[in-house]
């Protein structure tokens, strides 16, 4: 996951995105500030991907940020009638990517399954 987000922030500085339905966002800030979320979060999830089960349970809080936010402000795009996509990519940011992080955080580790 982490990697997947740093990429994605990368991205967002390489070649921004058209800003439609994310006003909210960049009320307060650049995209290019907004791609430093996303890659921080990236840095961070990457990192604590390394840790033992239950420690690593703010990599998956942190991995949930970015995605959260822009699931956001593009449903108050919705919302507003400033992206008539708006509501549809809020749905989508919450069910195919914050959910699957909010899924993976509660599967438990493999557990050790050689023959005694």
């Amino acid at each position: 996951m982490g990697i997947g987000k740093t990429c994605l922030g990368i991205s967002l500085i390489v070649e921004p995105p058209n800003p439609s339905g994310l006003g909210l966002l960049t009320h307060f800030a650049p995209l290019h500030c907004w791609a430093g979320v996303w890659i921080l979060a990236g840095v961070a999830t990457f990192t604590s991907a390394w840790l033992p089960f239950t420690r690593d349970r703010w990599g998956f809080v942190i991995a949930s940020v970015p995605p959260t936010l822009w699931a956001f402000a593009y449903g108050w795009a919705g919302l507003v009638g400033d992206y008539a996509r708006g509501m549809w990519v809020f749905v989508w940011y919450m069910t195919s990517h914050c959910g699957v992080i909010w899924c993976a955080s509660r599967v438990p580790p493999e557990q050790d399954r050689r023959p005694v």
